[in-house]
């Protein structure tokens, strides 16, 4: 019974051992445990690594992991995303914050709508953009929210148009067909 106890107090303390050998670079315990290409993107956190809580350490290294399957194309625009935000007072960065919370909390569908019109947005001229927003700019709370309700009705007028369109096509096809 003893030596059966023993053995698996032994496979288990090989088990942990190993575990821990594996994902000892997840949690990097020392900044001078990072890899080189970690180490340079990180530089900034070299005095303060160790002070930073084990989750906060491993978004950063996530990041890392991120940032290096990117193109040179999406490091640049990330980069310049980046600036940006910086440039952003704290007010405009919650306000940026709440509503990316927003959306993430939208469905599927209607996140895809909003990505469409956004597309279509930026496809304009820039004259034709700025005149927009400087339209929005001028229009109250209520005239925003009664211009979305617009778009909202007419959106869906138009696609109960589309699908009886298609329906009717569908029926005189084949009652006409048969007989």
């Amino acid at each position: 019974m003893k030596n059966k106890f023993l053995l698996h107090a032994k496979q288990l303390f090989a088990f942990l051992l190993i575990f821990l050998l594996l994902t000892s670079s997840l949690w990097a315990s020392g900044f001078s445990e990072l890899n080189q290409q970690q180490q340079e993107l990180l530089g900034s956190y070299v005095n303060s690594w160790d002070d930073l809580s084990a989750d906060k350490q491993q978004r950063l290294l996530k990041g890392v992991d991120k940032w290096l399957s990117m193109t040179p194309t999406q490091q640049t625009q990330a980069r310049q995303q980046l600036e940006m935000w910086k440039n952003l007072s704290p007010r405009q960065q919650q306000k940026a914050k709440s509503r990316f919370e927003l959306f993430n909390q939208l469905s599927a569908d209607k996140k895809r709508q909003l990505r469409a019109v956004q597309y279509q947005f930026h496809r304009l001229p820039a004259k034709t953009k700025a005149q927009i927003k400087a339209e929005w700019q001028k229009m109250s709370a209520e005239q925003k929210l009664n211009f979305r309700r617009a778009l909202e009705i007419s959106k869906s007028s138009q696609q109960q148009q589309s699908n009886s369109n298609s329906g009717d096509s569908g029926d005189s096809g084949g009652s006409g067909g048969g007989r």
